[in-house]
């Protein structure tokens, strides 16, 4: 067994490595039988991609990948040799590094080249312009799904001509699919999507409440692994058992006073995407009897329920609702909350050098949640993918000197 699997605590997520598995194998089955494939990027309509019959592959899930296997460093510094800053973003970069490697050289025989691209303006600009660059390069035709700006009151203050203008976008998406692909969407088919997607996040969301206990049942190193199938898998019926299962562990965990770290003592929160590089960095805190007990990663970046008495109303709605839409007033009151019902002792804010939109006001975060409810944060800088950005020795330093401050 090796240290990874160690670290899992829950037997149900064993079922979802075999999914992350047969996610990348079944892409290259539809490549050989001719089925079309979608490259997309992070919170594209996911649920309308899987009913209209095409495989949606997420380069930026893929590039986490690579980093955890410690390969991204030379994809990274491939691409800069072609041009690209190193302060573009590292899932980028890793992406595009590969493009000349072996594809028997990558995990799970590498990515199958798509028919078409979908991309987003809902989380960043990187996402537009790096699928530009993949359209430029392999000539393949490309949508984008423009997203209204919310304004300072984010999610909470969605206006209804923001709701219908995104109706437009997502059925432009339907046309766009339909065009390339020569079938209708099945409208059936379509609703079971999204009622698949909707069970699923009303499942974690559950997960994410059975984590407020005492003591944690499972750490953040665990669930940002599982947190896969619902950003790449939604609408699926797959996903909607696996997070049954996960649900169902961590409920009997929970009702037998089971944690996933013995003799707990202090519970932290993890703001922005987590080093993939060095996932180990987030259970070190273990051996203190500490644990990562939340993270806004698989909180509020994906997932969101969707009022399914107005289908494309609702789902328009929860695909408006995304983190760097919130305003930072509004994060700080997530997080007061979050801190008060998780009974968390400190907050670790990654400044994520490959993440702005993320990582937006941490500082001021930090401070206000000490002010507001006496919990300190530690801000560490680092990137999500490419670990020159994030030195292991000085953050551990950082990590230890902080749970000597909460213990004492």
């Amino acid at each position: 067994m090796t240290t990874q699997e160690r670290k899992r605590t829950l037997r149900s997520s064993y079922m979802g490595r075999e999914i992350f598995k047969n996610y990348w194998a079944e892409a290259h089955a539809c490549k050989e039988q001719g089925r079309p494939v979608a490259w997309c990027s992070g919170n594209v309509p996911v649920e309308l991609v899987h009913a209209n019959g095409v495989y949606p592959l997420y380069p930026e899930s893929y590039s986490a990948m690579i980093a955890a296997q410690k390969m991204a460093r030379e994809k990274c510094e491939r691409a800069e040799g072609w041009g690209y800053s190193m302060d573009t973003c590292s899932y980028f970069r890793v992406s595009l590094g590969m493009e000349d490697d072996d594809p028997k050289t990558l995990p799970f025989g590498g990515l199958p080249r798509p028919d078409i691209l979908i991309t987003t303006r809902l989380i960043c600009m990187t996402q537009y312009k790096w699928w530009q660059v993949l359209s430029d390069m392999w000539d393949v035709p490309i949508y984008v799904v423009d997203a209204p700006y919310l304004g300072l009151g984010g999610q909470a203050q969605i206006q209804r001509h923001q709701e219908d203008y995104f109706i437009d976008q997502l059925k432009g998406l339907v046309a766009f699919l339909e065009e390339h692909t020569g079938k209708r969407m099945d409208q059936d088919r379509f609703l079971e999507a999204l009622a698949l997607s909707d069970r699923a996040a009303e499942l974690w969301y559950e997960i994410m409440g059975l984590r407020k206990s005492r003591p944690c049942p499972v750490a953040t190193r665990e669930m940002v692994g599982n947190v896969f199938p619902l950003v790449t898998l939604l609408g699926t019926r797959p996903t909607v058992d696996f997070f049954q299962a996960l649900r169902d562990e961590i409920k009997e965990m929970v009702e037998s006073g089971q944690g996933a770290v013995p003799d707990e003592r202090i519970r932290l929160a993890l703001d922005n995407i987590p080093p993939w590089h060095d996932l180990a960095f987030l259970s070190s805190v273990e051996e203190r009897g500490a644990i990562f007990a939340i993270e806004n990663y698989t909180c509020y970046a994906w997932g969101g329920r969707i009022d399914l008495s107005d289908p494309w109303r609702g789902y328009a709605r929860k695909c408006l609702d995304t983190w760097p839409a919130y305003s930072i007033e509004e994060r700080i009151q997530i997080y007061i909350r979050q801190a008060q019902e998780y009974h968390l002792d400190g907050y670790v804010f990654h400044a994520n050098r490959s993440c702005k939109p993320l990582s937006t006001a941490q500082q001021e975060m930090q401070r206000v949640l000490l002010e507001r409810v006496g919990v300190p944060g530690l801000l560490l800088e680092g990137d999500h993918a490419d670990p020159r950005g994030f030195s292991p020795a000085h953050a551990q330093s950082q990590l230890e000197a902080f749970l000597e401050m909460l213990g004492a």
